[in-house]
């Protein structure tokens, strides 16, 4: 509890900041209090309950107060937000996909399809996959694997379109 209270302090000298390494605290002495009730859910419960679990955290490390925090999670919880906005779903059509585009022009209508494609598509090779729960020692390299690997490692490589800054600058 200490180590995520310091994380939060690290991070800032914000409330938020200290909320978010509280919360993280909390929900890991949670988690190995009832070590064995969380080792008996099904695997991909026991991700998607820690996803979420992020995900909301994330949202009060990165608000601005813990008042406007708590607003965004509200809305969320309701289901009450705006348009996905057109910069996020746009960097998912990307140059590599244009024939789909091409092919079926339908999709110009729906301009959200590859941002969901790439979700549904990310969500089952993560939940999917043989190998998504297998220890590390049971792992099996195939040469299908190692392709796959390939493939994907050059797309990311030649997939980058800029430079990013550096995630602490502001900090």
């Amino acid at each position: 509890m200490i180590v995520f209270c310091v994380s939060g302090l690290w991070h800032g000298a914000n409330w938020t900041f200290v909320l978010w390494g509280i919360c993280h605290g909390i929900f890991c002495c949670i988690t190995r209090h009832n070590k064995t009730f969380f080792e008996k859910l099904h695997p991909a419960l026991s991700w998607i309950i820690t996803f979420l679990f992020l995900n909301f955290t994330w949202t009060i490390f990165r608000a601005e107060t813990i008042r406007e925090g708590g607003r965004i999670l509200n809305r969320i919880l309701l289901f009450d937000f705006d348009k996905i906005n057109d910069n996020i779903t746009s960097s998912f059509n990307l140059p590599e996909l244009l024939f789909i585009n091409k092919r079926f022009p339908i999709l110009s209508i729906y301009p959200q399809f590859f941002m969901v494609a790439f979700f549904v598509i990310a969500i089952w090779i993560m939940l999917g996959s043989k190998n998504a729960f297998v220890k590390m020692q049971e792992f099996v390299p195939t040469s299908r694997k190692m392709i796959s690997t390939i493939i994907l490692f050059v797309w990311c490589v030649f997939s980058f379109s800029g430079v990013s800054t550096f995630l602490y600058f502001n900090f």
